[in-house]
């Protein structure tokens, strides 16, 4: 069943400064294949109200980001946070006990059919966050996350408590109003 409980959400969205025009002009695209983007499956990514302040969320996780582990330097010097108005029209929330629920039975379907529908291979939420969303045809997902920013990938520091929540979008330019896109803070990466 999709949470009905609120209709529209502020998302705060952390990007280079140089994809604020295309952003703007274009509206938001759906990261694809990074491993950064595995946390709820592709889409587009935004902090929201929830268990911490989503603006400063996105601000660090631009400072996270912009390290170059490649080469040990900046992939950008300068970050920009976009605010926009999301609207979901069927949204999975896995803060509640019934969007959990949902999704510990569709874990539990997915298992009981590995040896006949599924090829032998590793599997991770993002997949069953995707074959969910297909199945069902969600067009958001609402998660409370643990999410490394700059200081948990210096210090190595890990946990599975979540520290942000987050909602990805699968077809943001039917469930973000583009019109709403406004640049919230910009700076230069430390």
């Amino acid at each position: 069943m999709p949470d009905t409980s609120q209709t529209t959400y502020t998302g705060y969205h952390g990007c280079p400064e140089n994809a604020v025009a295309s952003i703007m002009a274009e509206g938001f695209k759906c990261s694809v294949g990074s491993e950064h983007y595995k946390w709820l499956g592709e889409g587009a990514y935004y902090f929201t109200a929830g268990i911490s302040d989503p603006k400063q969320d996105a601000v660090r996780w631009c400072i996270a980001e912009s390290y170059n582990p490649d080469t040990g330097g900046k992939k950008y010097v300068r970050y920009a946070v976009l605010s926009a108005t999301i609207r979901p029209q069927k949204l999975l929330n896995m803060t509640t006990d019934q969007g959990k629920s949902l999704l510990n039975h569709a874990r539990e379907s997915i298992i009981a059919s590995l040896s006949s529908s599924f090829p032998r291979k590793k599997y991770d939420d993002s997949q069953l966050i995707r074959y969910i969303v297909n199945r069902m045809r969600f067009d958001a997902f609402l998660d409370d996350l643990w999410i490394k920013f700059k200081r948990e990938r210096i210090d190595r520091i890990f946990s599975n408590r979540p520290n942000v929540r987050v909602i990805c979008v699968f077809k943001p330019k039917t469930v973000v109003d583009i019109s709403s896109i406004t640049v919230v803070d910009k700076g230069s990466i430390p």
